[in-house]
């Protein structure tokens, strides 16, 4: 039998997202095709990184010149407030780790999002992308920019997940190609992706790093990946909080692949104490989520 492949898995994170980490890296050890769990993250995360049993990359230093202080002053040039530059620099983060990846592939899993069955991102020899339905203009309008236009949306779906296994040969591809683009400005591909952003969207979403190397991938090399959709939740503190409980995950299990503990997500205590009722557990989380959708859109008259 063929033994099973192992990848880095990076996760990115502040010190926002370590509460949820703490309690998922075990999830991301159990459920993922894991090699070593690499936080990159400011030097403040080291310690409590280390302590969880996790390696730390600190993000200064993934690529020379490419720190957060460095995208701050850009962005702060170009659009006279910094707000938006952690954002983009957890993205760049993922695209730079490949000039440091001694594998073939390697893995990016979002701090918050806890995988609760065994999820491979290899099926029949090739890596997987997960097909979502987000949409953002913005993002395709910069995606023009990079390439001059050669590369188009691909199907009708979104690849922007809360994870994505990268091909280290197709990123440095795909970065050098960014670096020989005439219309792009800059010394370093992350100025060069910025300058693509318009003003007008710069400060707030102008660039996904998974809808630009999905669709770099679908363009250069058709057939490299495979597709699958997975069951997600993205709001799962509005149904358990910050803190979900082991029997939770367990019944969020039943009726999903991954669930996602979002900051933004508002948290209520009412939901949250249904969901913690033995009885409520009995039915499928998939129905309270319905349900809630459902009254929601029957609030806002849609």
């Amino acid at each position: 039998m063929r033994e099973k492949q192992l990848y880095d898995v990076i996760v990115p994170m502040t010190k926002d997202n370590l509460s949820v980490f703490q309690m998922n890296i075990q999830y991301i050890r159990k459920n993922l095709d894991c090699k070593r769990v690499i936080v990159i993250g400011a030097e403040g995360l080291r310690e409590d990184s280390l302590r969880l049993g996790a390696e730390f990359l600190n993000e200064d230093e993934v690529c020379e010149g490419m720190t957060l202080g460095a995208v701050k002053a850009y962005m702060t040039e170009r659009t006279g407030k910094a707000s938006r530059s952690g954002w983009y620099f957890q993205q760049f983060l993922k695209f730079g780790y490949s000039y440091l990846c001694e594998d073939e592939y390697y893995i990016v899993w979002d701090s918050d999002t806890v995988p609760l069955h065994s999820i491979s991102h290899m099926q029949n020899g090739k890596p997987v992308f997960t097909k979502k339905e987000e949409m953002e203009p913005p993002y395709f309008e910069t995606l023009d920019r990079l390439f001059a236009g050669e590369v188009k949306k691909y199907g009708d779906f979104s690849f922007i997940c809360e994870n994505m296994i990268f091909s280290v040969a197709v990123m440095k591809e795909m970065l050098d190609n960014l670096m020989r683009q005439p219309q792009l400005v800059g010394g370093s591909f992350w100025e060069r992706i910025l300058s693509a952003v318009s003003d007008e969207n710069l400060p707030g979403s102008g660039f996904s790093e998974f809808e630009t190397y999905g669709n770099y991938v679908m363009k250069y090399h058709p057939g490299m990946y495979e597709l699958r959709t997975l069951r997600g939740l993205r709001k799962g503190a509005e149904f358990f909080g910050m803190a979900p409980t082991e029997q939770q995950l367990q019944w969020a299990a039943k009726s999903y692949d991954t669930i996602a503990f979002e900051r933004w997500s508002h948290s209520r205590k009412w939901m949250n104490q249904l969901c913690g009722n033995s009885l409520v557990m009995l039915f499928p989380l998939s129905w309270i989520v319905n349900a809630k959708n459902t009254v929601s859109h029957l609030r806002n008259g849609v």
